[in-house]
């Protein structure tokens, strides 16, 4: 992943190359980039040996991909030529980009804080609803004693909806 060279984000964006020597060097594979966060502009290397076999976002080169659906992506006729090739179809989740690669999508597990601070909050609010089940569990067994004990104390049993009168 590349990074800002400053602030340490991930959030970098690919720069449009300034000049004739950013261009030579865009060709071979040392790209301009801007953080997001903190606009700093520095190029890097994108020629990773061991990202090299994997697809990556052409916008972004993040190998973080999913897929996408026909229903709710246009190809364009060069998309369709590769896909008629084989190619497979890939979304980039950071920048949105929908393209299409011969290459095999990088397997990706999912370990992020974000994604346990999620599963924790699931979690609970699952104990919170127990919780609250239990609670009113709790106060409907404390309803049905008072009126048993409601019961034994007049001659004859309650009907539902019938009112006693204490004399």
């Amino acid at each position: 992943m590349i990074t800002c060279k400053r602030c340490h984000s991930e959030k970098v964006r690919i720069a449009h190359p300034r000049g004739f020597w950013e261009t030579l060097q865009t060709i071979l594979g040392i790209h301009p980039f801007r953080c997001r966060l903190c606009e700093h502009r520095f190029s890097a290397s994108v020629w990773l040996v061991r990202k090299l076999p994997f697809a990556k976002c052409p916008r972004c080169l993040r190998t973080a991909l999913t897929g996408w659906s026909r229903r709710h992506f246009k190809p364009s006729l060069q998309m369709e030529i590769q896909l008629a090739l084989g190619a497979q179809k890939y979304r980039c989740e950071a920048c949105r980009c929908n393209f299409v690669s011969f290459r095999p999508r990088k397997e990706i597990i999912v370990t992020t804080k974000s994604r346990w601070e999620h599963v924790e909050r699931v979690e609970a609010q699952a104990e919170a609803q127990n919780a609250t089940a239990e609670s009113l569990l709790n106060l409907n067994d404390a309803l049905l004693k008072e009126r048993e004990a409601t019961v034994e104390k007049t001659d004859r049993p309650v009907k539902s909806g019938q009112r006693t009168i204490d004399r």
